[in-house]
């Protein structure tokens, strides 16, 4: 559970948290005219180590230091080389999501922003690495912009893998990058929104996206929101598959877009307008079960400590967004999770430093790692069963010249390839507190890599060919049922 503190710096800079209670603790720090600082994942310099305190205990040596961003800047043209205004720019970085890469976007700091007359933008509060500039029009921005242009790429591609990164420096600006937009002809995408009773929904949501099942880089959303007849319509989409996603509860509303109505509908846009399309939302599926004690003699979480829930692995007919599915859980420690389509994980979240998830089973079937589909039909018997004895890895770490390693990522994964699937069990990090050791609690049984490695790009920890690239430098490990294991390790470059 995070109980966050907030503290203001004086004239010098300093400093302080009082009345803390023992635990670990992460520091995140923002400044006017710096880039925020994270203890963990931090891009920039040698970032603190959560930091454990005791009883009692005083750390003294929480020293930070910020950094100036660095920006972006260039011009956009349109197909006859002249100034291309009121375009907007993304600027993304790769990163694991959601089960493979994608060219995501960069924090609310760099939300898109137009092209000014003379078809210039700079975007700017960037940290050290490389992007990708994207310029965005037609469907994939708000009504106005300009239309008859696919999703460009510097240096005016389409296909991201033409595309090519844009190295950013601390506190510099790039040189101007500069490139054209691709024309294309684009088409209207609509129909009507219909809910379960049959009738035209007034108040609902739809997304359009790249169809997931083509495996693309490419995440970038068009919303539409539908009118008093339930009509709705995308202008200006680009030749394309896509999936049309929809929820019977207006976005701007509040509250949680999928505990609504639900569906989806694939389209293919190759030329003509796509008119006259029916998107139907329905209630979803349910799923519901049970939970059970693996060990008797440690006193059980409460049943508000533990919550069930499912992970989508795919978005062509599972929600892409709109928070969480509405999950219960009872006192005699039966489930149910509500408004469940397409394919899911089912997970457990305890909230005891004692008790994590063993197995889950659906009418004795180990459905543990494996996705469940729901297709509006309701499903019954899971047991998710919790224990007290899956196994951890905890040691030190040491650079080449033998000294206590300050800041590395300890990355353990299984050594069976097959479980790196996402969401995996199977794959872990652990990274150092303020006396340079690490812990990892809550590991299946099973044979694993572990590797020591400086810091890490967002959640490349969990792309299989990151994870392939480093097996030849791992160290093999057993961990047997319950086992507490404990290793020392060298710092990998």
């Amino acid at each position: 559970m995070r109980l966050p503190k907030t503290a203001g710096t004086d004239a010098q800079g300093r400093f302080e948290f009082t009345g803390l209670l023992p635990g670990r603790y992460e520091l995140s720090l923002t400044a006017s005219g710096y880039l925020p600082y994270e203890t963990s994942g931090n891009r920039v310099g040698n970032a603190l180590p959560p930091i454990d305190l005791e009883e009692g205990a005083r750390f003294g040596k929480a020293n930070i230091s910020l950094h100036r961003p660095g920006a972006i800047e260039g011009r956009l043209l349109d197909e006859f080389g002249d100034p291309a205004p009121n375009v907007m720019v993304q600027v993304t970085r790769f990163e694991y999501a959601a089960g493979r890469r994608r060219l995501m976007p960069v924090g609310n700091r760099t939300a898109p922003r137009p092209t000014d007359d003379r078809g210039h933008f700079r975007v700017f509060g960037l940290t050290p690495g490389s992007y990708y500039v994207t310029a965005l029009a037609g469907a994939f921005v708000e009504e106005g912009g300009p239309a008859g242009f696919a999703p460009t790429y510097f240096p005016g591609m389409i296909d991201i893998a033409a595309a090519m990164p844009v190295e950013v420096k601390i506190g510099e600006t790039t040189p101007e990058v500069t490139f054209p937009l691709a024309a294309v002809p684009t088409a209207r995408v609509g129909g009507t929104l219909i809910g379960g009773d049959g009738q035209p929904v007034s108040q609902g949501s739809l997304m359009l996206s790249v169809r997931d099942s083509l495996r693309s880089a490419a995440f970038m959303v068009a919303r539409a929101v539908p009118s008093r007849d339930g009509s709705f319509v995308f202008r200006n989409v680009p030749p394309g598959s896509y999936t049309v996603q929809a929820w019977g509860r207006s976005i701007t509303g509040g509250g949680n877009l999928n505990a609504s109505e639900f569906g989806t509908l694939p389209v293919t846009v190759s030329g003509p307008d796509l008119l006259g399309l029916v998107v139907n939302v329905a209630r979803g599926a349910s799923a519901r079960g049970r939970v059970v004690f693996e060990d008797s003699s440690v006193a059980q979480p409460k049943p508000n400590q533990v919550r069930v829930a499912g992970r989508p692995v795919e978005f062509d007919t599972a929600p892409l967004g709109g928070g969480p599915t509405p999950t219960e859980m009872h006192d005699d420690w039966t489930f149910e999770i509500q408004n469940l389509a397409g394919a899911w994980v089912i997970r457990a979240d305890v909230q005891s430093p004692d008790w994590t998830l063993k197995q889950i089973t659906l009418v004795g079937k180990d459905v543990t790692d494996t996705p469940i589909e729901f297709k509006g039909k309701d499903v019954n018997g899971l047991e998710v069963t919790l224990t007290t004895r899956n196994a951890s890895m905890a040691g030190a770490v040491t650079d080449a010249n033998g000294r206590p390693a300050g800041r590395y990522n300890v990355i353990i994964f299984a050594v069976d390839p097959v479980k790196w699937i996402f969401p995996s069990r199977f794959i872990a990090v652990g990274r150092p507190n303020q006396d340079g050791r690490f812990k990892v609690t809550g590991l299946p049984p099973e044979n694993y890599l572990v590797i020591a490695m400086p810091a890490l790009q967002g959640s490349e920890w969990q792309d299989p060919d990151y994870l392939e690239s480093l097996r030849p430098l791992a160290q093999a490990i057993t961990l047997a049922d319950g086992e507490a294991r404990t290793l020392d390790l060298k710092l990998r470059k």
